[in-house]
């Protein structure tokens, strides 16, 4: 029976530039779709989330600043009440921000 021979990544004494080089958040900037202001908003607090909030600052305050003046469709008391449409429409406030921001 032939016996599998292991081979070292790399040679000793040299390490590939790419694994020296620092690497860059990769994914940390994101696009102001509904579904991600929702995920963003309304997601569960993990540190995943906190992580996407420090990278999307200029997102997360037009979501302060539209929950702020946000008035739900449905009528619900709350961000823990709103239906699917409220998340929605509030996404859409917050793209209207952001556009308004812009220009």
């Amino acid at each position: 029976m032939a016996r599998s021979v292991v081979r070292p990544l790399f040679r000793t004494g040299s390490v590939p530039a790419t694994v020296t080089k620092p690497v860059k958040s990769m994914g940390l900037k994101m696009k102001a779709t509904i579904g991600n202001v929702i995920s963003l908003w309304f997601g569960a607090d993990t540190p995943i989330r906190e992580h996407k909030i420090k990278g999307n600052r200029e997102l997360w305050a037009a979501c302060q600043r539209v929950q702020a003046k946000f008035d739900p469709p449905s009528g619900a008391s709350g961000p823990e009440q709103y239906r699917k449409a409220d998340k929605v429409s509030f996404a859409t406030a917050v793209q209207e921000e952001l556009l308004q921001v812009q220009h």
